[in-house]
């Protein structure tokens, strides 16, 4: 797992830049298989300023908890399933058995993280492949009401059209959960949340929930 996270994270080679599909102009897409989040602390360290090789989005890295990748994983496969049922999608275990067959042919020729992407997404026959990347996922100490830390979470999701090697479509999340005190203009966020303390899990489903809105397939 820590091989395949360090082939893909290819975070310093150079991102190419993007401008948002228009609507009219967004390639049809029937099957995405869905890769497992990266933990990008795990190989560049904590308070390291990252660029995602994707997107282009730069993060500062923090502590990310061993089950935070599985957790994201999860809960963007279980998103497009119940929000988008018209795609078949392939699962993140099927797609990272593929995924270390590419690595083994292909790992002296160093490639970039989006030919890596892309020739995944030839193999398994998708249109479409989805990418995250984890930079930050500390869960709160405490309980939902009063913490002595609070949750904090930094995703990017990038979604990749495979005919043409394009990155249709990228989405960023990052929040320390913060009370009313420290933040007053927090107030419509924290009370939709329950005005509660969330967990590492939770917060990082509401950051899903947040960026999905704006997912540029139809339900």
């Amino acid at each position: 797992v820590l091989l395949l996270t360090l082939v893909l994270a290819g975070c310093q080679s150079s991102p190419q830049e993007i401008s948002p599909e228009p609507a009219e102009s967004m390639p049809a897409i029937e099957k995405l298989a869905v890769l497992p989040f990266q933990n990008m602390t795990r190989i560049y360290g904590e308070q390291t300023s990252v660029r995602c090789g994707l997107c282009g989005s730069v993060f500062e890295t923090g502590s990310v908890s061993e089950e935070g990748p599985a957790v994201m994983t999860d809960q963007v496969t279980a998103y497009l399933k119940e929000n988008h049922r018209q795609l078949l999608v392939i699962n993140a275990r099927q797609a990272r058995g593929e995924l270390g067959r590419i690595m083994a042919a292909e790992q002296k020729s160093n490639p970039k993280e989006l030919d890596m992407v892309v020739n995944l997404g030839l193999r398994l026959g998708a249109d479409a492949v989805l990418a995250g990347h984890l930079f930050r996922y500390t869960d709160r100490i405490g309980t939902n009401l009063g913490i002595e830390r609070p949750a904090s979470v930094a995703f990017d999701i990038d979604l990749v059209h495979v005919a043409t090697g394009r990155l249709i479509w990228t989405a960023r999340f990052q929040e320390t959960q913060q009370s009313l005190l420290e933040n007053v203009f927090a107030f419509r966020s924290f009370f939709s949340r329950g005005g509660r303390w969330l967990t590492a899990a939770q917060l990082g489903q509401a950051g899903l929930e947040q960026v999905m809105d704006d997912f540029p397939l139809q339900p």
